[in-house]
């Protein structure tokens, strides 16, 4: 887990500003989109984009990590990984539905 935790900070690293200021508010003090937005200044839509583009980038960036591969190859066969990769599709898929139906109005 200490290896995990060095390839999330080393993916994080390699972020915009913008993507890690709305993933810090969001993963580490869990702000609802409304006081994300007053925090940064943004509209709603704005802010479910670009929380939506930081989550598309770290993704890219920890699938583009050499070490990632190695990691999903070690821990591949524990349940909790597993069940916590379906939790955050879930999460994603909702997210998107969310951000569509903002962006339908």
């Amino acid at each position: 887990l200490i290896n995990l935790k060095l390839i999330i900070d080393s993916c994080v690293a390699s972020l915009s500003d913008n993507d890690k200021k709305i993933l810090y508010l969001k993963m580490n003090y869990n702000l609802s989109m409304t006081n994300i937005c007053m925090v940064l200044s943004i509209k709603e839509r704005t802010a479910f984009r670009r929380l939506e583009h930081a989550y598309s980038c770290l993704t890219d960036n920890m699938n583009d990590s050499p070490y990632c591969s190695k990691v999903v190859s070690i821990l591949n066969n524990e349940d909790w990984i597993e069940n916590a990769k379906h939790d955050i599709k879930e999460y994603r898929l909702a997210f998107k539905n969310r951000v569509d139906a903002v962006s339908s109005l």
